[in-house]
């Protein structure tokens, strides 16, 4: 096992690796999210900035081949406003919890012997995925599957706090 040590605190490689996997998944989640906006934009012509709009020859094209305009609409205007909540729903979620990921490896001299962070990070990023799928599709009993990943993700983010405040309590003294 490698790890680096940054002071007192050791980047175990084995949970990191789970948390480096979680985020990159996350990430690429992100990352279609934004796709599905601008294809849809493109599409139909609904764009933020009018002067996008006129954007012209070569570069209209290359835009809309590469993002695979073509083919019927996800939704127009209502699918890009979800497509829009979602991303913002995840920058205010996942930006934290994956914060908090890593800041209990930081401070957790054993975090690769502690299976129950990892899976708490690995469930958290399947219930995200669940709940972007869940909200973008709008499948019509989706509240209640949408809820259920929702608070599947609330017990993974109190579970990671109440082990990163324990490992930080070893690490550092909070009592004055």
């Amino acid at each position: 096992v490698v790890s680096c040590t940054i002071g007192i605190m050791s980047l175990n490689t084995a949970y990191f690796s789970v948390v480096a996997q979680s985020v990159s998944v996350c990430a690429a989640k992100l990352t279609l999210v934004h796709f599905l906006t601008v294809r849809e934009r493109l599409l139909l012509d609904i764009f933020m900035e009018k002067k996008d709009a006129t954007m012209i020859g070569p570069v209209r094209t290359i835009f809309t081949t590469l993002l695979g305009c073509t083919g019927p609409s996800f939704g127009g205007e209502v699918f890009i406003a979800r497509c829009e909540r979602i991303a913002k729903n995840i920058a205010e979620n996942e930006t934290m919890f994956f914060l908090l990921a890593f800041a209990y490896g930081l401070a957790s001299p054993d975090a690769d012997k502690n299976e129950t962070a990892a899976t708490l990070v690995k469930v958290y990023t399947m219930a995200r995925v669940a709940h972007t799928l869940i909200y973008l599709t709008n499948i019509g009993f989706k509240f209640a599957l949408r809820a259920w990943s929702y608070v599947t993700g609330v017990v993974c983010g109190v579970g990671l706090t109440g082990l990163t405040m324990k490992a930080a309590k070893r690490v550092y003294s909070f009592n004055d």
